[in-house]
């Protein structure tokens, strides 16, 4: 078999770019989630205050390389020697298959593209759903209930009452939450510091930090 004609260097280019970039990336340890992913706070007991920003960013445009696993929450550092190899290898595959029953490469060169495309997009979907799954099994970064903030402090936004207020306040792994807040007596002014102390449907009572 001829390896390094057209129709087989088509699969052996991107299977051994893939395998370099493996390497790099176990010797570099840049594994992890994408930059694009977002903590997203599910929580409905938390009053986000908000800055203003819609949210409505238009996503069509990655709907393609999402069908590959890109930008489903793998970093792409990763995603690429995984998409790379899983193409080479499979295309490959598919040309020595076909080579005896086809036997012309113009033929059965384009078929065995669709296969390792068609391949790539499955084990690249499959892999960063598990990747991700796999990852957030081992960690744990933001609160799952409204109860979990009381004993946080933060800093008050706005002037507090006993009838409203807003303040930041920061959970057990470093987030910052924009919450309704109010007091049980005295008022707060902006910019204090204080510390929740119970929350009552949804409301979060504080008092201020000595």
């Amino acid at each position: 078999m001829a390896w390094l004609e057209w129709w087989n260097f088509l699969f052996i280019a991107p299977l051994l770019a893939g395998v370099t970039l493996a390497v790099l990336v176990v010797a570099t340890g840049s594994i992890g989630h994408s930059d694009m992913d977002t903590d997203v706070d599910t929580n409905p007991h938390v009053h986000d205050i908000g800055d203003g920003d819609s949210g409505s960013d238009d996503t069509r445009g990655f709907d393609v390389l999402g069908w590959f696993g890109i930008g489903r929450g793998v970093s792409l550092s990763l995603m690429l020697p995984v998409l790379l190899c899983t193409f080479g290898f499979i295309g490959l595959v598919l040309d020595i298959v076909f080579e005896p029953i086809l036997r012309i490469p113009a033929v059965y060169a384009p078929i065995a593209t669709l296969g390792a495309l068609f391949a790539s997009s499955l084990i690249g979907r499959s892999f960063a759903k598990a990747f991700v799954r796999f990852a957030d099994l081992n960690r744990k970064t933001s609160i799952k209930g409204s109860k979990d903030l009381v004993g946080c402090a933060g800093t008050t936004v706005f002037e507090v009452d006993s009838s409203n207020g807003a303040a930041n306040i920061k959970d057990a792994f470093g987030n910052i939450h924009r919450v309704v807040v109010r007091t049980k007596t005295s008022s707060i002014a902006a910019n204090k510091a204080v510390k929740v102390i119970a929350e009552e449907q949804g409301l979060y009572i504080v008092e201020e930090s000595k």
